[in-house]
């Protein structure tokens, strides 16, 4: 039985395929589609990220202002989709509540590092003063 590598599979995998494969020979055809198909995913995920770290501080500021300000319906009115139930009037420039609530996530994951980081800081210099040697 003749022994089949990939390197010896590449023509096969460029042709058209009208022969019939052994199941090994199938595989390795397999194997190598399977392979250029995850690198053209690969290369289409590396240019999303690419996108966003370029454009992240525009897609940042987007989002901040998509909550912050009321999208707009067709007629040019303020749109209800952020007016809580007490607020149904979307003439009333007072929206806060539903403002609030909507930055509260964003907030709250900008802030919890930047607490842990304090709090260690705080803890270390707590243990530090209560085992030094000085007193």
């Amino acid at each position: 039985m003749k022994k089949t590598t990939m390197q010896q599979l590449l023509p096969l995998k460029r042709a058209n395929r009208n022969k019939r494969l052994s199941p090994i020979e199938q595989l390795f055809a397999d194997k190598i589609d399977i392979k250029e198909k995850c690198r053209i995913q690969e290369k289409k995920i590396s240019a999303d990220l690419v996108y966003i770290r370029d454009h992240a501080g525009g897609l940042l500021l987007s989002g901040m202002s998509s909550l912050i300000f009321l999208p707009k319906n067709a007629n040019g009115k303020p749109s209800n989709k952020l007016l809580t139930r007490s607020d149904k009037n979307p003439n009333k420039s007072n929206n806060w509540p539903a403002i609030i609530k909507g930055v509260l996530p964003l907030l709250w994951d900008i802030l919890q590092p930047i607490a842990i980081t304090w709090g260690l800081s705080k803890t270390k210099s707590l243990i530090t003063r209560l085992f030094s040697g000085k007193k």
